[in-house]
């Protein structure tokens, strides 16, 4: 519940920045991407990755580990094959702190899992 929350939250504070929603929650296989937006003045997919906690003592990005990093890239690159009018793909992880008086607070590391600069190659950058 307390993701689901986060995911929402991160969201709508995405879209408030400019970035349009693609998708939630999808999957390739077994990998998993919580939200997929596209960034339209760099025509980029950004695949994000939302960590929520309930207080400032946790660092939940750190919970996006080797696996973690490895299953979001192939996520990437399956999402990138598929929208072939994107420029590129960037992976994002958001964290989302929702105190229980207050209002949330984000911090977004962008760019937070490299992406082969093939793939950008491949596409006439």
């Amino acid at each position: 519940m307390l993701g689901a929350c986060g995911e929402v939250a991160a969201a709508h504070w995405l879209i408030a920045r400019g970035l349009v929603l693609l998708a939630t929650n999808i999957r390739r296989g077994r990998d998993e991407a919580d939200l997929v937006f596209k960034d339209p003045p760099s025509n980029m997919l950004i695949i994000v990755e939302v960590k929520t906690r309930t207080h400032s003592r946790a660092w939940p990005e750190a919970r996006v580990d080797r696996a973690k990093s490895a299953a979001l890239l192939r996520l990437a690159h399956a999402v990138l094959i598929e929208t072939p009018q994107c420029s590129g793909v960037r992976i994002d992880v958001l964290t989302v702190n929702l105190p229980q008086r207050g209002d949330p607070a984000f911090h977004w590391f962008k760019d937070a899992v490299p992406v082969p600069l093939a793939w950008f190659h491949s596409r006439g950058r």
